[in-house]
C-alpha cells in the first residue's frame, strides 16, 4: 500500500511539473547569447570612461541598453512563470495527500497525510498573499514599464548631447538607474514617488481651491444684477468705461461690449476679488441698492389695459336737444 502511494505522489509531482505554463512563445534568440556578445570588461568600461568621442559613446550605451533589455524580458518571463508552477505543485500535492488519506486504513497515516495536505495548501496561501498577493504581479511589471520608459527617455536625449553635456559617466549613472527600474524593488519605488507626487498635486489644488462664504455669493450675485439692462447705470457707456479702468480691462467701444467684458471679470473673480468689484462698482455708481431688483421693463398688464379699451370703444356723449312742447289743440 505503502508503494502504491509512493507511486501516486511521484505521478502527482510529475504530472505537476507537465503543467507549468510558460505563456509566451520562445525569443527569436537565446539570453545566454546576448550575455556573450555584449558582456562588458573592464577594460571595456575604462575606454568607455574616458573616451572623447560621442560614436564611442553612444556605441557602449547601445549595447547595454539591449543587456539590460534582455535579462528584462527573461525576469518577468520567469516571474509569471514561477507563480503559475509553485501554485500548480501545491495543488496537485494536495490532491495526491488528499487521495492518499482515503486509501490507507490507519488513523495515524490519515491524520499525518491530512496534516501535510493543509500544511501545503497553507504554505501556497501564504506564498500567494505575502508574496505574490492575488494579482499584484502585473501591477508591479506595468509599474516596472513606466519607470523604465522615463529612465529610457532622459538616456536617449542624452544620446543627442555632445560629451560635454551628457558624459560618460553620467550615462553609466543612468545606465544603472535604468537597471534598476526593471526590478521589484525599483517597481515600488516608482510606484511610490508617482503616488506621492500625485498627492501633493491635489493637496495643492485643494489648498488653492476657493470656497465663497454666502456673503461673498450675494455679492456675485449683486454685482451680476448690478448690469441688467433694467438698471439704468449699466446701459451708460461713461459709467462702464470708468469701472472697467478701475478693475484693468482694456477699453471698448460700445455699451454692449464693455458690459460684456465686465461680466466675466465677475465669472473669474475669486471670492476676495468679488469684494474689490463691489467697491468699484458702487464708487462709481454702478451697484445695485439692496432695496432695488433689477427687473424687466415695465409693460402695461392686460388688467390696467381693458379700462382703457373699454373708453376708447364707449360711445361719444349725445348732447341733450330740448323739444319745446306745443300745446295739444282739441279735436272738434
Amino acid at each position: 500500500m505503502q508503494r502504491f502511494i509512493g507511486a501516486i505522489l511521484t505521478c502527482a509531482l510529475l504530472s505537476a511539473g507537465c503543467t507549468t505554463f510558460r505563456g509566451a512563445p520562445d525569443a527569436p534568440f537565446k539570453s545566454d547569447v546576448i550575455e556573450a556578445a555584449f558582456l562588458t570588461s573592464g577594460a571595456d568600461l575604462q575606454t568607455f570612461l574616458t573616451t572623447a568621442d560621442e560614436g564611442g559613446r553612444n556605441a557602449f550605451i547601445y549595447k547595454q541598453l539591449a543587456l539590460v533589455d534582455i535579462r528584462y524580458e527573461d525576469f518577468v518571463t520567469r516571474l509569471n512563470t514561477s507563480r503559475n508552477g509553485t501554485q500548480v505543485v501545491h495543488e496537485v500535492l494536495a490532491v495526491g495527500l488528499g487521495l492518499a488519506g482515503t486509501l490507507v486504513n490507519s488513523a495515524i497515516a490519515k491524520t499525518n497525510y491530512a496534516a501535510t495536505a493543509t500544511f501545503l495548501q497553507a504554505g501556497d496561501t501564504s506564498v500567494d498573499k505575502t508574496v505574490f498577493y492575488e494579482k499584484t504581479i502585473p501591477a508591479l511589471v506595468a509599474s516596472m514599464g513606466a519607470g523604465r520608459n522615463a529612465l529610457r527617455l532622459e538616456i536617449a536625449k542624452g544620446l543627442n548631447e555632445p560629451i560635454g553635456s551628457y558624459a560618460p559617466s553620467t550615462a553609466l549613472r543612468d545606465l544603472l538607474s535604468y537597471s534598476r527600474a526593471g526590478t521589484l524593488l525599483g517597481a515600488i519605488q516608482y510606484a511610490q514617488a508617482t503616488a506621492t507626487l500625485a498627492a501633493d498635486s491635489s493637496a495643492k489644488e485643494l489648498r488653492q481651491l476657493d470656497v465663497c462664504t454666502d456673503d461673498e455669493m450675494a455679492i456675485k450675485r449683486r454685482l451680476t444684477s448690478s448690469l441688467a439692462k433694467s438698471h439704468k447705470p449699466s446701459t451708460d457707456f461713461r459709467v462702464l468705461q470708468n469701472v472697467a479702468t478701475s478693475i484693468n480691462l482694456p477699453s471698448a467701444g460700445d455699451v454692449e461690449s464693455l458690459r460684456n467684458a465686465i461680466q466675466e471679470r465677475i465669472r473669474v473673480a475669486t471670492c476676495a476679488d468679488r469684494r474689490t468689484l463691489k467697491e468699484q462698482f458702487e464708487a462709481h455708481g454702478l451697484l445695485l441698492p439692496v432695496d432695488q431688483p433689477a427687473t424687466k421693463a415695465e409693460t402695461p398688464s392686460p388688467d390696467s389695459a381693458a379700462p382703457a379699451a373699454e373708453t376708447a370703444q364707449a360711445p361719444a356723449p349725445v348732447e341733450e336737444i330740448s323739444i319745446a312742447k306745443t300745446q295739444s289743440v282739441p279735436v272738434p
